[in-house]
């Protein structure tokens, strides 16, 4: 239970983190489940989408 809790948790990170870079959200949020912290960190080393300016949905 605590594993599963933690990969939501990465996640949710990886959704919250690829929103404010300009990528696509869904798959991100499947990739930070998948590969957990992993995938937040390379996310979070990727620079801002060329052409992206930072949106809010």
């Amino acid at each position: 239970m605590p594993l599963i809790l933690m990969l939501i948790v990465f996640a949710c990170a990886a959704y919250s983190v690829a929103s404010t870079k300009g990528r696509n959200r869904y798959l991100w949020f499947c990739l930070g489940f998948i590969l957990g912290p992993f995938a937040v960190l390379i996310l979070a080393l990727m620079s801002i989408k060329p052409g992206e300016d930072k949106k809010i949905d």
